[in-house]
């Protein structure tokens, strides 16, 4: 063999590595790509009507301000007998404690924010994932904290006031009115943060279809005996309900009492449910793998709420409806993954 033919065997080898390396690449990236299909194509409709209860129109009203957790009276603004309007404050308890971890919670949320912006990679999501938490801290102490001045939720008479029913038992002051129209219903554990006091909802009569809005004046701090509530509200037996009144705004409806309605809450926008085959835990965080940049995998922590008949799970944060999720299994399924869209709905996992 010449010596210019013995040069050129290596680089023919060379050559034929780099195609064969190649090809692999181009078989892995073309043919062991991992599917994804749209999140819009695994909601249903049936789904949404979870953003609604039940509740009841009723003539006569009586607004009951228990015991604060124990917490000691501040003021009293009101005397029995006296007639308030809704939205006049009636008394409020004392909440310096909450006050003080309130300050402390925002100063966590704002040490987090900043160290956010010198972290990445793995301890980036942790710490998005502990920033979330705090927030949700923050929000639920805020609203106790903002609660802690109680407001008259109906038009009415000062009825009883009882400054020693922590110790006796029963309401601390009792409102009752039988002026207007009000619906009475209950909102979810996981809707309770979003709903706020002037609130609008829309109720939607069993009887007669009729439609009209009424204004939340009130919703409760504690949660909802099973009597409270009917059982078409109770999906899930280990949610807890708040019952909150709520005032017909426009006089004219031709509402009766004791009439059934369900109720839809403004700006509650719809849920996002998804099959639970399609989430992964980790210790306690729940985790999809989601097509993200490059049409590479990812896997994305996720927030999630209510489960439904141990088949759908509710997608608080971490996912949009125009997205795309893999099935969470299988050889090919990890970070970094080529992905391919899938339209076929046979596809699907339930």
């Amino acid at each position: 063999m010449s010596e210019k033919k013995k040069r050129r065997f290596p680089f023919f080898i060379l050559l034929l590595l780099i195609l064969a390396a190649g090809a692999w690449i181009f078989y892995q990236e073309k043919f062991q790509a991992v599917e994804v299909v749209p999140v819009s194509m695994l909601r249903d409709d049936w789904w949404k009507d979870y953003d609604m209860c039940t509740g009841t129109v009723t003539n006569s009203m009586s607004q009951e301000v228990l015991p604060y957790n124990g917490k000691s009276i501040d003021d009293i603004y009101v005397e029995a007998g006296q007639e308030v309007k809704t939205g006049d404050p009636l008394l409020s308890f004392d909440m310096e404690k909450e006050k003080i971890d309130l300050e402390l919670k925002e100063y966590a949320v704002k040490e987090a924010e900043r160290s956010l912006a010198y972290t990445n990679g793995e301890e980036k999501k942790n710490l998005e994932y502990e920033l979330k938490q705090l927030k949700l801290e923050y929000e639920t102490l805020k609203k106790e904290v903002d609660d802690a001045t109680v407001y008259a939720a109906i038009d009415g008479i000062v009825k009883t006031i009882n400054t020693d029913a922590a110790q006796s038992g029963g309401a601390v002051l009792i409102v009752t009115s039988e002026k207007k129209l009000y619906v009475k219903g209950v909102i979810d554990e996981f809707n309770y943060a979003s709903v706020k006091k002037g609130s609008l909802i829309t109720a939607v009569s069993w009887d007669t279809g009729r439609t009209f809005q009424a204004r939340i004046t009130d919703i409760s701090t504690f949660p909802a005996g099973k009597e409270e509530y009917e059982p078409e509200n109770s999906q899930n037996p280990n949610v807890s309900y708040y019952p909150f009144t709520a005032v017909i705004t426009d006089s004219l409806v031709e509402a009766e009492a004791g009439e059934k309605v369900n109720i839809g809450f403004d700006g509650i926008s719809s849920k996002l449910f998804l099959p639970l085959a399609y989430l992964r835990s980790e210790g306690s965080r729940s985790y999809l793998y989601v097509r993200g940049g490059r049409g590479r995998l990812e896997k994305r922590y996720v927030t999630t709420g209510q489960s439904l008949y141990n088949t759908v799970i509710e997608i608080k944060d971490g996912l949009a409806n125009d997205e795309y999720v893999a099935f969470p299994y299988g050889k090919n399924v990890r970070e970094g993954a080529n992905t391919v869209i899938s339209r076929d709905a046979s596809n699907v996992v339930y």
